[in-house]
C-alpha cells in the first residue's frame, strides 16, 4: 500500500477563514503536546498546532492505533506574522460512532477532491510546458536540453563560472540571464506560472541547467 505523507499548515490556507473548524478522523501514528498524525486509508496526515492547556492535558491518554477525531482551529503566531493551527478538541470514536463516521465520509469526500484538482493541475502543467518548450526551441537565447542529466547543475561547472572575472563574467552573466528571460517569456506567453509560488520566475530559477552554464562558459572564452 502506498502512504503519502501531507503537512498541512491548516491556519496558513488564505482559502480557509481564520475561525473555522477543521475536523480531521483517522488512526493515531503519532502523538505529542504539538503534533498529530492521523492515518486514514492511504495517505497519513500531519499537523502541528498549539493548544490551550486543558486540551493538551488529555492528548497523553490517547494511544497509537486508536481512531479518533481532532478539531481544530487556528490562531496568531506567538511571533511573526501569520497563524498557526490550535488543537481545539479530540477525542477517541466510539464503536458504530456515526459523527466520526460521517465527519470521516466528508473528509475522503474532500480528499478525493483535492486528489482530482492535482491530477488535473498537473496535467496542464504538462501540456504548458509541452507548448513552452515548442517556443522556446525557436529562441536562440535557450539552451536546450536533450537529457536528464544536462538539468543538473554540476559543481564543476559553476565553479568555473563563479571563478569567471572581468568582461568574461559580465559576458556569462548576460548569457545566462537571456536563457532565463526567455523561459520566463514563453512562461508567461502560455501562463504556465499562474498556479505555481513564485509564478514563472520560479520556473526560470530552475531552467539554469548545465547545458545553459556550458553555453555560457564557451561563449565568453575568448572574452
Amino acid at each position: 500500500m502506498r502512504i503519502v505523507v501531507s503537512i498541512l499548515l491548516l491556519g496558513l490556507a488564505a482559502s480557509v477563514p481564520d475561525d473555522e473548524a477543521r475536523v480531521f478522523v483517522g488512526e493515531v501514528v503519532v502523538v505529542s503536546h504539538d503534533n498529530l498524525q492521523l492515518r486514514r486509508n492511504e495517505s497519513i496526515t500531519s499537523i502541528g498546532f498549539v493548544g490551550d492547556p486543558a486540551v493538551l492535558a488529555g492528548l497523553h491518554r490517547l494511544n497509537v492505533g486508536e481512531e479518533v477525531r481532532a478539531v481544530f482551529g487556528s490562531t496568531p503566531r506567538a511571533a511573526g506574522p501569520g497563524r498557526i493551527n490550535k488543537l481545539i478538541s479530540i477525542r477517541r470514536c466510539e464503536e458504530n460512532d456515526a459523527l466520526c463516521a460521517a465527519d470521516g465520509r466528508i473528509q475522503d469526500a474532500k480528499h478525493a477532491e483535492a486528489k482530482k484538482a492535482r491530477v488535473l493541475s498537473q496535467e496542464k502543467m504538462a501540456q504548458c510546458r509541452v507548448k513552452m518548450e515548442q517556443t522556446l526551441l525557436k529562441d536562440s537565447r535557450y539552451a536546450p536540453q536533450t537529457t536528464k542529466i544536462q538539468q543538473i547543475q554540476s559543481q564543476e561547472n559553476l565553479r568555473k563560472v563563479n571563478a569567471l572575472t572581468g568582461a568574461r563574467q559580465e559576458c556569462a552573466t548576460a548569457v545566462m540571464n537571456d536563457h532565463r528571460n526567455a523561459v520566463v517569456e514563453a512562461c508567461e506567453l502560455h501562463r504556465c506560472g499562474v498556479q505555481i509560488g513564485g509564478g514563472c520566475s520560479h520556473i526560470a530559477g530552475y531552467s539554469l541547467s548545465d547545458v545553459a552554464i556550458e553555453r555560457a562558459l564557451v561563449a565568453c572564452k575568448g572574452k
